[in-house]
Protein backbone atom coordinates (compact mmCIF):
# COMPACT_ATOMS: atom_id res chain seq x y z
CA UNK A 1 0.00 0.00 0.00
CA UNK A 2 1.63 3.23 -1.09
CA UNK A 3 1.63 6.26 1.54
CA UNK A 4 -0.44 9.00 1.04
CA UNK A 5 1.57 12.56 0.89
CA UNK A 6 -0.15 15.78 1.77
CA UNK A 7 2.03 18.87 0.50
CA UNK A 8 1.13 22.04 1.84
CA UNK A 9 1.94 25.07 -0.39
CA UNK A 10 1.88 28.74 0.68
CA UNK A 11 1.86 30.32 -2.80
CA UNK A 12 -0.72 29.45 -5.76
CA UNK A 13 1.62 27.12 -7.74
CA UNK A 14 1.83 27.25 -12.06
CA UNK A 15 4.03 28.17 -14.54
CA UNK A 16 6.08 31.15 -12.85
CA UNK A 17 6.62 30.46 -9.07
CA UNK A 18 8.55 32.11 -6.49
CA UNK A 19 11.02 29.80 -4.07
CA UNK A 20 8.18 28.73 -1.89
CA UNK A 21 5.99 27.82 -4.25
CA UNK A 22 8.63 25.92 -6.70
CA UNK A 23 9.91 24.25 -3.31
CA UNK A 24 6.08 22.31 -2.62
CA UNK A 25 5.76 21.39 -6.18
CA UNK A 26 8.77 19.45 -6.77
CA UNK A 27 8.58 17.42 -3.08
CA UNK A 28 5.62 16.92 -4.40
CA UNK A 29 6.24 15.83 -8.18
CA UNK A 30 9.31 13.37 -6.57
CA UNK A 31 7.21 11.83 -4.18
CA UNK A 32 4.74 11.08 -6.77
CA UNK A 33 6.86 8.41 -8.34
CA UNK A 34 6.43 6.36 -5.06
CA UNK A 35 3.55 7.94 -3.03
CA UNK A 36 -0.24 9.48 -3.58
CA UNK A 37 0.52 12.85 -3.33
CA UNK A 38 -1.97 15.88 -2.69
CA UNK A 39 -0.80 19.15 -3.02
CA UNK A 40 -2.83 22.01 -1.13
CA UNK A 41 -2.44 25.18 -3.35
CA UNK A 42 -4.30 28.13 -2.83
CA UNK A 43 -5.90 30.07 -6.26
CA UNK A 44 -5.05 30.38 -8.79
CA UNK A 45 -2.88 27.19 -9.44
CA UNK A 46 -2.43 25.06 -12.03
CA UNK A 47 -0.72 21.81 -11.85
CA UNK A 48 0.33 19.91 -14.73
CA UNK A 49 1.38 16.63 -13.45
CA UNK A 50 -1.53 14.07 -13.27
CA UNK A 51 0.25 12.32 -10.89
CA UNK A 52 -0.92 14.67 -8.45
CA UNK A 53 -3.97 15.23 -6.93
CA UNK A 54 -4.70 19.14 -6.56
CA UNK A 55 -6.47 20.53 -3.25
CA UNK A 56 -7.10 24.01 -4.26
CA UNK A 57 -6.52 25.71 -0.24
CA UNK A 58 -4.27 28.32 0.92
CA UNK A 59 -3.48 29.08 4.52
CA UNK A 60 -6.79 31.22 4.99
CA UNK A 61 -8.70 27.40 4.49
CA UNK A 62 -8.14 25.82 8.17
CA UNK A 63 -10.92 23.43 7.64
CA UNK A 64 -10.11 21.77 4.40
CA UNK A 65 -5.90 21.84 5.32
CA UNK A 66 -7.18 20.07 8.65
CA UNK A 67 -9.98 17.85 6.86
CA UNK A 68 -7.03 16.58 4.30
CA UNK A 69 -4.28 16.31 7.04
CA UNK A 70 -6.19 13.88 8.82
CA UNK A 71 -6.72 11.74 5.58
CA UNK A 72 -3.64 11.32 4.65
CA UNK A 73 -0.21 9.63 6.02
CA UNK A 74 2.07 12.11 6.22
CA UNK A 75 1.48 15.92 5.87
CA UNK A 76 4.49 18.24 4.61
CA UNK A 77 4.59 22.10 5.20
CA UNK A 78 6.88 25.04 5.29
CA UNK A 79 4.04 26.44 7.27
CA UNK A 80 0.38 25.89 8.70
CA UNK A 81 -1.99 28.37 10.14
CA UNK A 82 -1.95 27.63 13.98
CA UNK A 83 -5.34 26.67 14.16
CA UNK A 84 -4.43 23.98 11.84
CA UNK A 85 -1.24 23.01 13.27
CA UNK A 86 -2.60 22.87 16.67
CA UNK A 87 -5.21 20.55 15.90
CA UNK A 88 -2.72 18.07 13.63
CA UNK A 89 -0.35 18.05 15.83
CA UNK A 90 -0.27 14.84 18.19
CA UNK A 91 -2.62 13.03 15.21
CA UNK A 92 -2.29 9.78 13.06
CA UNK A 93 -0.72 12.15 10.10
CA UNK A 94 3.01 12.35 10.96
CA UNK A 95 3.78 16.12 10.16
CA UNK A 96 7.12 17.22 8.22
CA UNK A 97 8.26 20.71 8.66
CA UNK A 98 10.08 21.83 5.39
CA UNK A 99 12.08 24.86 7.06
CA UNK A 100 14.17 25.35 3.95
CA UNK A 101 14.18 28.51 4.07
CA UNK A 102 15.34 30.21 7.61
CA UNK A 103 12.93 32.47 8.02
CA UNK A 104 13.99 33.23 11.59
CA UNK A 105 17.34 34.83 10.44
CA UNK A 106 15.96 36.21 7.43
CA UNK A 107 13.10 38.66 9.19
CA UNK A 108 16.14 40.82 10.89
CA UNK A 109 16.76 42.42 7.30
CA UNK A 110 13.54 42.27 6.09
CA UNK A 111 12.01 44.39 9.08
CA UNK A 112 15.00 46.71 8.82
CA UNK A 113 13.58 50.11 8.67
CA UNK A 114 10.41 49.72 9.99
CA UNK A 115 9.63 51.21 13.37
CA UNK A 116 11.00 49.43 16.07
CA UNK A 117 8.10 48.36 18.06
CA UNK A 118 6.46 46.79 14.61
CA UNK A 119 10.36 45.37 14.15
CA UNK A 120 9.81 43.51 17.06
CA UNK A 121 6.41 42.16 16.96
CA UNK A 122 6.97 40.89 13.68
CA UNK A 123 10.25 38.99 14.42
CA UNK A 124 8.27 37.86 17.58
CA UNK A 125 5.37 36.21 15.43
CA UNK A 126 8.04 34.77 13.20
CA UNK A 127 9.87 33.22 15.67
CA UNK A 128 7.05 31.62 17.33
CA UNK A 129 5.37 30.26 14.09
CA UNK A 130 9.00 28.71 13.69
CA UNK A 131 9.02 26.71 17.37
CA UNK A 132 5.49 25.99 17.04
CA UNK A 133 6.16 24.44 13.63
CA UNK A 134 9.50 22.42 15.14
CA UNK A 135 7.75 21.55 19.13
CA UNK A 136 5.05 19.77 16.49
CA UNK A 137 6.96 18.29 13.77
CA UNK A 138 7.80 14.57 13.62
CA UNK A 139 10.63 15.40 11.40
CA UNK A 140 12.03 18.75 10.03
CA UNK A 141 13.57 19.09 6.68
CA UNK A 142 16.19 21.87 5.53
CA UNK A 143 18.49 22.43 2.64
CA UNK A 144 21.67 22.15 3.83
CA UNK A 145 23.96 20.87 6.65
CA UNK A 146 24.83 24.65 7.81
CA UNK A 147 20.86 25.12 8.57
CA UNK A 148 20.55 21.63 9.81
CA UNK A 149 23.02 23.11 12.65
CA UNK A 150 20.84 26.05 13.24
CA UNK A 151 17.69 23.76 13.48
CA UNK A 152 19.38 21.50 15.95
CA UNK A 153 20.84 24.39 17.82
CA UNK A 154 17.59 26.19 18.06
CA UNK A 155 15.52 22.71 19.28
CA UNK A 156 18.15 22.05 22.09
CA UNK A 157 17.67 25.30 23.37
CA UNK A 158 14.18 24.45 23.98
CA UNK A 159 14.31 21.09 25.39
CA UNK A 160 13.12 19.50 22.22
CA UNK A 161 16.00 17.39 22.19
CA UNK A 162 17.22 15.63 25.07
CA UNK A 163 18.88 12.96 26.21
CA UNK A 164 16.30 10.24 25.77
CA UNK A 165 16.74 11.47 21.83
CA UNK A 166 20.23 11.37 21.59
CA UNK A 167 20.10 8.01 23.21
CA UNK A 168 17.48 7.13 20.60
CA UNK A 169 19.44 8.25 17.52
CA UNK A 170 23.14 9.83 18.12
CA UNK A 171 22.95 11.16 14.68
CA UNK A 172 19.90 13.05 15.51
CA UNK A 173 18.66 12.68 11.63
CA UNK A 174 15.58 10.97 12.80
CA UNK A 175 15.09 14.70 13.83
CA UNK A 176 16.64 16.75 11.66
CA UNK A 177 17.64 15.69 7.93
CA UNK A 178 18.76 17.66 4.89
CA UNK A 179 16.28 17.56 1.75
CA UNK A 180 18.18 20.07 -0.75
CA UNK A 181 16.26 22.22 -2.54
CA UNK A 182 17.32 20.57 -5.44
CA UNK A 183 19.07 20.91 -8.94
CA UNK A 184 17.97 20.44 -12.51
CA UNK A 185 18.13 17.06 -13.89
CA UNK A 186 18.96 18.62 -17.69
CA UNK A 187 20.76 22.64 -17.95
CA UNK A 188 17.91 25.49 -18.36
CA UNK A 189 18.61 26.25 -21.98
CA UNK A 190 19.94 29.64 -23.00
CA UNK A 191 18.16 33.02 -22.59
CA UNK A 192 17.13 34.44 -26.19
CA UNK A 193 16.27 38.22 -27.21
CA UNK A 194 17.03 39.45 -23.72
CA UNK A 195 14.31 37.73 -22.34
CA UNK A 196 14.19 36.28 -18.14
CA UNK A 197 15.04 32.37 -18.49
CA UNK A 198 12.02 30.51 -17.11
CA UNK A 199 12.25 27.46 -14.70
CA UNK A 200 12.60 24.72 -16.51
CA UNK A 201 13.80 20.77 -15.53
CA UNK A 202 13.10 18.31 -12.62
CA UNK A 203 14.38 18.75 -9.37
CA UNK A 204 16.54 15.83 -7.63
CA UNK A 205 15.87 16.18 -3.92
CA UNK A 206 17.30 13.60 -1.15
CA UNK A 207 16.35 11.67 1.48
CA UNK A 208 13.20 11.64 3.07
CA UNK A 209 11.55 8.47 2.21
CA UNK A 210 13.57 6.82 -0.56
CA UNK A 211 11.40 4.94 -2.40
CA UNK A 212 12.63 1.72 -4.42
CA UNK A 213 13.01 4.13 -7.64
CA UNK A 214 16.11 4.74 -9.61
CA UNK A 215 15.71 8.58 -8.80
CA UNK A 216 17.20 10.31 -5.98
CA UNK A 217 13.73 11.72 -4.30
CA UNK A 218 12.64 13.00 -1.11
CA UNK A 219 10.26 10.63 0.92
Amino acid sequence: MRTSVLVVATEPVGARMAGPAIRAYELARALAGSCDVTLAAPAPSTVADDRIAHLPAGMTDVEALVAAGREHDVVIAQELPPVALERLAGGPARLVADLYNPVVVEVLAGVAGRPPRLQRQIHGRIVARSLALLAAADLVICANERQRDLWIGGMALHRLVDVDAYERDPTLRSLVEVVPFGLPEAPAPAATGGGTPGRSGQYRLGGLCRPSTAVDSPV
